[in-house]
Protein backbone atom coordinates (compact mmCIF):
# COMPACT_ATOMS: atom_id res chain seq x y z
CA UNK A 1 0.00 0.00 0.00
CA UNK A 2 2.48 2.78 0.61
CA UNK A 3 4.53 2.19 -2.58
CA UNK A 4 0.98 2.94 -4.26
CA UNK A 5 0.56 6.05 -2.09
CA UNK A 6 3.77 6.84 -2.97
CA UNK A 7 3.42 6.71 -6.45
CA UNK A 8 0.19 8.28 -6.37
CA UNK A 9 2.50 11.16 -5.07
CA UNK A 10 4.36 11.48 -7.83
CA UNK A 11 1.29 11.26 -10.11
CA UNK A 12 -0.29 14.61 -8.52
CA UNK A 13 3.59 16.34 -8.04
CA UNK A 14 4.18 15.51 -11.92
CA UNK A 15 0.80 16.78 -12.84
CA UNK A 16 1.09 20.07 -10.78
CA UNK A 17 4.33 21.06 -12.54
CA UNK A 18 2.99 20.17 -15.73
CA UNK A 19 0.03 22.49 -15.47
CA UNK A 20 2.24 25.34 -13.32
CA UNK A 21 4.85 24.84 -16.46
CA UNK A 22 1.58 25.25 -19.17
CA UNK A 23 0.15 28.42 -17.08
CA UNK A 24 3.99 29.89 -17.19
CA UNK A 25 4.66 29.79 -20.61
CA UNK A 26 0.60 31.03 -21.05
CA UNK A 27 1.83 34.07 -19.51
CA UNK A 28 5.15 34.31 -21.21
CA UNK A 29 4.06 34.05 -25.02
CA UNK A 30 0.21 35.13 -24.61
CA UNK A 31 -0.41 39.11 -26.20
CA UNK A 32 1.49 41.75 -23.60
CA UNK A 33 -0.67 44.63 -22.95
CA UNK A 34 0.06 47.25 -25.85
CA UNK A 35 1.46 50.32 -25.28
CA UNK A 36 -1.23 53.19 -26.63
CA UNK A 37 1.52 55.23 -27.57
CA UNK A 38 2.78 52.80 -30.16
CA UNK A 39 -0.45 51.64 -31.41
CA UNK A 40 -1.21 54.92 -33.43
CA UNK A 41 0.78 57.84 -34.42
CA UNK A 42 -0.22 60.69 -36.42
CA UNK A 43 1.70 63.11 -38.32
CA UNK A 44 0.15 66.22 -38.85
CA UNK A 45 1.14 69.10 -41.24
CA UNK A 46 -0.28 72.69 -42.41
CA UNK A 47 -0.16 74.22 -45.80
CA UNK A 48 0.14 77.14 -46.34
CA UNK A 49 0.86 78.18 -42.15
CA UNK A 50 0.73 81.98 -42.96
CA UNK A 51 -2.91 83.04 -44.36
CA UNK A 52 -5.06 85.82 -44.85
CA UNK A 53 -7.88 86.54 -42.36
CA UNK A 54 -10.50 85.22 -45.21
CA UNK A 55 -8.48 82.46 -46.74
CA UNK A 56 -8.22 79.52 -45.50
CA UNK A 57 -5.23 76.78 -44.62
CA UNK A 58 -5.57 72.90 -45.13
CA UNK A 59 -4.15 70.31 -42.17
CA UNK A 60 -3.09 67.43 -43.12
CA UNK A 61 -3.30 64.54 -40.88
CA UNK A 62 -1.81 61.12 -41.81
CA UNK A 63 -2.24 58.26 -39.47
CA UNK A 64 -0.04 55.28 -38.92
CA UNK A 65 -2.01 52.09 -37.62
CA UNK A 66 1.03 49.74 -36.70
CA UNK A 67 -0.74 47.06 -34.92
CA UNK A 68 -3.47 46.94 -37.41
CA UNK A 69 -5.64 46.64 -35.41
CA UNK A 70 -8.89 48.52 -35.39
CA UNK A 71 -9.14 51.55 -33.97
CA UNK A 72 -11.54 54.90 -32.80
CA UNK A 73 -9.03 57.94 -32.85
CA UNK A 74 -9.90 61.20 -31.75
CA UNK A 75 -7.76 64.31 -32.20
CA UNK A 76 -8.13 67.13 -29.69
CA UNK A 77 -6.99 70.57 -30.83
CA UNK A 78 -6.23 73.34 -27.78
CA UNK A 79 -5.94 76.62 -29.49
CA UNK A 80 -7.71 80.17 -29.68
CA UNK A 81 -11.60 80.75 -29.80
CA UNK A 82 -10.24 82.33 -32.95
CA UNK A 83 -9.16 79.93 -35.06
CA UNK A 84 -11.84 77.14 -36.78
CA UNK A 85 -11.42 73.58 -38.25
CA UNK A 86 -13.66 71.81 -40.56
CA UNK A 87 -14.49 68.59 -42.00
CA UNK A 88 -15.57 69.37 -45.37
CA UNK A 89 -17.92 72.06 -45.19
CA UNK A 90 -19.01 71.23 -41.37
CA UNK A 91 -17.51 73.03 -38.80
CA UNK A 92 -15.85 70.82 -35.97
CA UNK A 93 -17.79 73.12 -33.18
CA UNK A 94 -15.63 71.18 -30.41
CA UNK A 95 -12.28 70.96 -31.59
CA UNK A 96 -11.86 67.35 -31.18
CA UNK A 97 -12.06 65.12 -34.77
CA UNK A 98 -13.07 61.53 -34.87
CA UNK A 99 -12.43 59.20 -37.11
CA UNK A 100 -12.12 54.75 -37.13
CA UNK A 101 -8.86 53.03 -38.14
CA UNK A 102 -10.02 49.79 -39.60
CA UNK A 103 -8.22 46.52 -38.93
CA UNK A 104 -6.07 45.42 -41.78
CA UNK A 105 -5.19 49.52 -42.69
CA UNK A 106 -1.94 50.18 -42.13
CA UNK A 107 -2.45 54.06 -42.75
CA UNK A 108 -5.37 56.63 -43.13
CA UNK A 109 -4.82 60.50 -44.47
CA UNK A 110 -7.55 63.21 -43.68
CA UNK A 111 -7.71 66.93 -44.90
CA UNK A 112 -9.41 69.15 -42.62
CA UNK A 113 -9.50 73.42 -43.55
CA UNK A 114 -8.35 75.67 -40.67
CA UNK A 115 -9.24 79.14 -41.18
CA UNK A 116 -7.91 82.25 -38.49
CA UNK A 117 -9.80 85.38 -37.69
CA UNK A 118 -8.15 88.82 -36.29
CA UNK A 119 -9.21 90.62 -33.46
CA UNK A 120 -9.82 94.16 -34.14
CA UNK A 121 -7.06 96.19 -34.97
CA UNK A 122 -4.64 93.84 -35.04
CA UNK A 123 -2.82 93.06 -38.06
CA UNK A 124 -1.27 89.80 -37.68
CA UNK A 125 -1.20 86.74 -34.86
CA UNK A 126 0.37 83.72 -34.23
CA UNK A 127 -2.18 80.85 -33.26
CA UNK A 128 -0.48 77.74 -32.14
CA UNK A 129 -2.69 74.80 -32.17
CA UNK A 130 -1.24 71.91 -29.85
CA UNK A 131 -2.69 68.09 -31.55
CA UNK A 132 -3.64 65.81 -28.84
CA UNK A 133 -4.21 61.81 -29.78
CA UNK A 134 -6.50 59.50 -28.26
CA UNK A 135 -6.73 55.91 -29.07
CA UNK A 136 -9.33 54.06 -27.91
CA UNK A 137 -9.82 56.83 -25.22
CA UNK A 138 -6.26 56.55 -23.98
CA UNK A 139 -4.21 59.69 -24.45
CA UNK A 140 -1.12 58.90 -26.66
CA UNK A 141 0.88 61.85 -24.77
CA UNK A 142 4.01 61.70 -27.06
CA UNK A 143 1.90 62.51 -30.04
CA UNK A 144 1.35 66.09 -28.38
CA UNK A 145 1.95 68.16 -31.65
CA UNK A 146 2.22 72.00 -31.82
CA UNK A 147 1.95 73.98 -35.10
CA UNK A 148 1.28 77.97 -35.88
CA UNK A 149 -1.04 79.53 -37.80
CA UNK A 150 -0.08 83.01 -38.49
CA UNK A 151 -2.76 85.54 -40.15
CA UNK A 152 -2.33 88.18 -41.27
CA UNK A 153 -4.54 91.08 -42.29
CA UNK A 154 -6.54 90.92 -46.27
Amino acid sequence: MKGNKSGIALIFILVLMAVATAVFLLIIFSDQPTNPDSIVTVTASLKPSTVKEQESATLKLKFENNDLDHHQISCVFETSFRVSFYAGNQLISDKTYSLTIDAGDPAEERELTVKGYLEEGVSTADYIINLSLYVDGNSVSQESQKITLTVIKS
